[in-house]
């Protein structure tokens, strides 16, 4: 071997290694990505139904206090008469009846995470908190849509709300008496309620945040605050009592703080797309997935996030095998590219000899049949979809049998490579002559009308008809054209060409014949 097929062998063997780790790195790159999304997806997904299911959990014991409790006569006859009265007297026991009754329940309520149980008169006027029984009479309206809507429409309202003193679930019921619309009682519970659910039933670590635009800057621009801000986003706020709650398991304060800073950046510009979504990171020598869960408020505006910490396992997994397969990749696309490069140096020239033999004829070295196919039909397909003129010539030797018996078939031969020869350089380019058959030739035009192939065919005709040739005096050929038409296939086209040269012969041959 060469010093230049060396260097082409070796140069050879390091394109071909690129192109095969290249073409690994990509695979196993999309491969990867796809198997992340796909495990994230899950996951958010999953830790999207493990919320609903928590969040159901309290709504069904809230549907449960008011079908089973609240929406009693006992109870309802209570908040009509004092729905109905003016008189201050009776209005006070009337209400430390209703606390008296409902206290036991109230207390049993706070257990099971329930944090308001609360009653309203018609006009959306506060009758009695449980939380805070000193605190009545006042007027709603205006403050609390929720409560307005169910006193107006007098239907149920469940959905998050936000107030001064409350960030939670609220279930507003209608109360009626005889039929008659009395008031509304509230059952609520707060996030954190959810929250501790959350850590009672996984290994992971559940907080809230909540929009800062919902919340009155002076509650949490105070000194007694029961906000922080957020470290994911500054468009975000923490209620103190969620943060002071101790981590679970493997978490604290520090390793949630140093997740919160990694994942800041991305957080942030995802919060505002209302959609749930989950992000990683890897935090000392563990891996972390927080999952991000949206919370709208009644009227459908986006109020806060569920963000739940958990250590994951998988993704580390995923990597490694990820970066397994690239080493893997290397080693086999190196292997495979010098026996593929020694291979090929092997059978180049074997290629080339078996190309000759499929493209090109052996006497007189122009295009065979097969080569005049293939071509045909690619110039077909572009002159039909681009509507160009194409058109092809056959032609053939007058009287070539007399010829060969009367010189013998070596001259023929000679004749053959001669003529092929004076016609191939006298051709574009761009056009292809072939061998067809025995003394027959074929000559492919693209982008020539019929009346351009008409004048080549008689300038060629008339130059056959002028050389003299080394074997014998003179001869001459006969010529049949066509152009392709929009509803032609090879085999019509073909046709058309072999009448048209049929007719030349059949009419004295040394001549030209067009079909259209």
């Amino acid at each position: 071997m060469t010093l230049s097929k060396a260097l082409f062998a070796i140069l050879a063997a390091l394109i071909l290694f690129l192109l095969l780790f290249v073409t690994a790195y990509l695979f196993y790159s999309h491969h990867q990505k796809s198997e992340r999304e796909l495990y994230l997806a899950e996951k958010i997904a999953q830790e999207s139904h493990r919320y609903d299911l928590l969040k159901n959990t309290y709504d069904l014991i809230t549907q449960n206090i008011y079908e089973n409790i609240i929406n009693t006569d006992k109870i309802t006859s209570l908040v009509r008469a004092a729905d109905t009265t003016y008189d201050a007297a009776l209005l006070l026991d009337l209400r430390n009846e209703l606390y008296g009754e409902l206290l036991p329940v109230y207390k049993n309520l706070k257990h099971q995470n329930i944090s308001e149980l609360n009653f309203y008169l018609r006009g959306n006027i506060s009758f009695l908190r449980f939380d805070a029984p000193k605190r009545f009479g006042d007027s709603l309206s205006g403050t609390r849509a929720s409560i307005d809507k169910v006193n107006r429409t007098r239907q149920p309202v469940h959905g998050f709300e936000s107030d001064m003193t409350f960030n939670g679930y609220k279930h507003i019921y209608p109360l009626l008496h005889n039929n008659k619309f009395t008031g509304a009682v509230e059952i609520s519970y707060s996030l954190k309620a959810i929250s501790d659910e959350a850590m009672k039933s996984s290994t992971a670590y559940s907080s809230f945040i909540l929009k800062k635009n919902l919340i009155d800057p002076d509650l949490f621009n105070s000194k007694n605050s029961s906000y922080a801000p957020s470290a994911l986003s500054s468009e975000y706020l923490q209620e103190t009592h969620l943060l002071d709650k101790k981590a679970v398991r493997v978490y604290n304060a520090e390793l949630i703080k140093a997740i919160n800073q990694d994942l800041a950046g991305q957080a942030s510009s995802n919060l505002e797309k209302g959609s749930a979504f989950v992000l990683d990171t890897k935090t000392g020598k563990s891996h972390f997935l927080v999952s991000f869960v949206p919370i709208y408020t009644m009227e459908n505006k986006l109020a806060a996030y569920y963000v739940s910490y958990q250590k994951d396992l998988f993704l580390p997994q995923i990597d490694a095998l990820y970066r397994m397969h690239l080493l893997t990749s290397a080693l086999v696309a190196f292997l495979f590219s010098i026996l593929l490069v020694l291979y090929f140096l092997s059978r180049q020239k074997a290629a080339k000899q078996l190309e000759m033999l499929a493209t090109v004829d052996p006497l007189t070295k122009i295009s065979n049949r097969n080569k005049f196919n293939l071509v045909l039909h690619s110039s077909m397909h572009v002159a039909l979809r681009y509507d160009i003129p194409l058109s092809i010539l056959v032609f053939n030797i007058d009287l070539f049998k007399k010829i060969n018996d009367r010189l013998g078939t070596e001259t023929g031969d000679d004749i053959l490579i001669e003529i092929s020869s004076l016609v191939l350089h006298n051709i574009r380019q761009a056009d292809l002559i072939a061998r067809w058959d025995g003394d027959e030739f074929i000559i492919l035009l693209p982008e020539t009308t019929r009346h351009n192939a008409h004048i080549l065919a008689e300038k060629l005709r008339k130059l056959i008809h002028e050389h003299t040739f080394v074997v014998t005096t003179s001869l001459t050929c006969s010529f049949g054209l066509t152009q392709l038409h929009k509803n032609d296939d090879e085999i019509s086209l073909l046709i058309r060409a072999n009448s048209a040269l049929q007719s030349a012969k059949d009419h004295g041959r040394n001549r030209v014949v067009e079909v259209s």
